[in-house]
């Protein structure tokens, strides 16, 4: 049977690493921030992501680190864009043509 130091210890593991992933995005919208004047952020359906790539997309907070993007241009005065997630790796940012592979094979290349 487990002690009871292991048991706290085994319960705090997700604390600290959801307290790393706010740490690191705190940290990457900051600097995200103070570098560009416009920052564009797809809007993608984070659940159908999750079921086509599995935890990892879940687990990296992306939803957090759209949040304090948000709030941080807001509160500095820059720029943020929601840009519709269809077509968007395809759409030349020249031209406007629609372009490039498809599928999964495609997302290699682009």
């Amino acid at each position: 049977m487990p002690t009871r130091e292991a048991q706290e210890t085994d319960a705090r593991l997700p604390e600290r690493l959801a307290n790393q992933r706010k740490d690191r995005n705190h940290k990457l919208s900051r600097r995200l921030v103070a570098a560009y004047q416009a920052v564009a952020w797809s809007k993608d359906n984070a659940k159908g992501l999750a079921r086509s790539f599995g935890k990892s997309v879940a687990s990296a907070a992306h939803a957090q680190l759209h949040t304090m993007l948000a709030s941080k241009c807001t509160a500095s005065g820059r720029q943020h864009v929601e840009v519709p997630s269809r077509f968007s790796t395809k759409t030349c940012s020249a031209c406007g043509r629609l372009s490039g592979p498809t599928g999964y094979a495609g997302l290699l290349v682009r």
